[in-house]
């Protein structure tokens, strides 16, 4: 997590963490608190930390579903999970697809009595998303603004991220339906789920409307 003056930052599992902190460091005079990177803290939620957190408004990185899932399982079967970096066989694309582990962590962040994101951070436009962002904070120069779409991406694991070379469209829509809350949040979001396709069912009561999710930074000035 990250905090500044009115902000709090939080990494949601393998969307961006570390890259978010490669972009803070350009930006150091922002930052009140940070945990380090590559750490269990850095993905705290912010209900697990509400004397930092506070009222300041909350940023929260977010991926497509998809890419999400297939990243998220990757990393699982190549790396481990924190903390105990225990390492599992990676599952089929089926598995993949029924399973509900995306609103699990999302919900680690989000609950139905405080659902709110004020911002969020694509990790597809991270960069855009991040300038958009710290502008609001910072003298963002010209020169920054090079240092910043220069950084090289970190900790990056190297597989095939062609999502359609390991899903089909039955395994996307399936992910979808298994994962309602992230679904709802995609399209507040993105303006549409990956597939384009219409909802499934309702979002749960909770998370609507769906204007008040919060929207991306370079698209909510």
């Amino acid at each position: 997590m990250v905090i500044g003056r009115d902000f709090a930052w939080a990494h949601l599992a393998k969307a961006g963490g570390e890259m978010t902190h490669a972009l803070f460091q350009a930006f150091p005079e922002v930052i009140e608190f940070s945990d380090p990177a590559q750490t269990v803290e850095q993905h705290t939620a912010f209900q697990d930390r509400p004397d930092q957190v506070g009222d300041r408004k909350r940023i929260l990185n977010i991926r497509r579903l998809p890419s999400w899932m297939l990243s998220f399982h990757v990393w699982k079967s190549m790396v481990g999970l924190l903390p105990d970096f225990e390492k599992a066989p990676m599952r089929s694309p089926h598995e993949i697809a029924e399973s509900n582990v995306a609103d699990a962590f999302l919900m680690r962040y989000m609950s139905p009595d405080q659902p709110k994101i004020d911002v969020w951070i694509r990790t597809e436009k991270m960069i855009d998303d991040f300038l958009a962002f710290i502008g609001d904070y910072a003298d963002l120069t010209p020169e920054k603004e090079e240092e910043v779409r220069n950084l090289p991406r970190v900790n990056e694991v190297s597989y095939d991220k062609q999502v359609d070379h390991w899903f089909t469209s039955a395994h996307i829509r399936l992910m979808y339906v298994r994962n309602p809350i992230w679904a709802a949040v995609e399209r507040a979001v993105y303006g549409s789920t990956a597939d384009g396709l219409e909802p499934f069912g309702p979002a749960p009561d909770w998370l609507r409307p769906l204007e008040e999710l919060g929207k991306a930074a370079a698209v909510s000035r």
